[in-house]
């Protein structure tokens, strides 16, 4: 009996999980899906958010397997957020792609249907996205026991599975967060129990001092504090703190505030992201849709 796999979180795959995506990622592998072909499966896009960078990238690794995607925006799912009506997972086959649900609302629909559930992103993890960034360092890098990786600003879905990462990954990993932007400290503990080279600071300077890459983070989305609202800030000065060849990452499309000659300088990188992040989406399909690793 198959038994559908689901990746929520980074450690769903586990450690062998994560390296062979990452390796075969780096290696530019063709997945096995891929030759096979989904043979026009339709996939249910159920988005609570906008997240278009995400939606593209998806629908691209989908269609160039043979599938295709029925998306549900924000506002347009038959049901809720929380508990979609049936129909959606009765008309999808294998697979369903989620965005902006927390992971406890993953793991109700994954008790109650049959398919293979992905999250695309929310505020718990984002694990596509960041198998992708920790591929393209892997290619750019080869050895991530000496990269050093800064994160500034508020803790999003994608800085907790950086973090969750880190129990598998060698990286060092240093987060300047606001008070208002911290992780979850049970992910916390965990990491730090594991042993994990993480450390957190209220101070960007000391988090970005000597890091390959600059992780932009998430400013505060409700406040009427204007300061606090601005969110951290990113410019010449800060980035001239890091290597000498650092690289900036948005860890959101609208995060914390980057000055715009920084972004531009750094802005040739975000289309090498996307194509590694439609590269290790193929390979996710890959090891959803088999079941040697189920």
């Amino acid at each position: 009996m198959h038994v559908s796999k689901h990746l929520f979180r980074l450690r769903d795959l586990g450690y062998a999980g994560i390296w062979r995506i990452l390796r075969n990622a780096h290696s530019r592998a063709t997945p096995e899906a891929a030759q096979e072909g989904m043979n026009g499966v339709s996939v249910p896009f159920l988005f609570a958010e906008h997240a278009p960078w995400e939606r593209l990238a998806l629908t691209l690794s989908i269609r160039g397997m043979g599938g295709n995607e029925v998306y549900f925006g924000p506002g347009e799912w038959p049901g809720t957020a929380c508990a979609p009506q049936n129909f959606v997972f009765d008309q999808c086959g294998p697979l369903c792609v989620l965005n902006g649900l927390n992971v406890s609302a993953l793991d109700a629909l994954a008790a109650s249907v049959g398919s293979s559930l992905v999250n695309a992103g929310g505020p718990d993890a984002h694990p596509c996205r960041l198998l992708a960034d920790m591929a393209l360092m892997l290619e750019r890098q080869q050895d991530l026991s000496a990269t050093r990786i800064a994160w500034v600003g508020g803790a999003n879905g994608l800085a907790h599975s950086l973090l969750e990462a880190a129990m598998y990954i060698p990286y060092e990993l240093f987060m300047a967060l606001p008070e208002w932007g911290e992780p979850n400290r049970d992910l916390l503990s965990l990491v730090f129990a594991a042993g994990a080279k993480v450390f957190l600071t209220r101070d960007s300077h000391m988090a970005v001092d000597g890091a390959h890459y600059v992780y932009a983070g998430s400013a505060p989305r409700h406040t009427d504090d204007s300061a606090l609202r601005a969110g951290m800030l990113i410019d010449g000065a800060l980035m001239e703190m890091a290597h000498p060849e650092a690289r900036l990452l948005l860890g959101q499309e609208t995060g914390c505030r980057v000055q715009d000659e920084v972004l531009a300088a750094h802005v040739a990188l975000e289309h090498e992201r996307f194509a590694m992040h439609f590269q290790t989406q193929r390979l996710i399909w890959d090891w959803l849709l088999h079941e040697d690793d189920a």
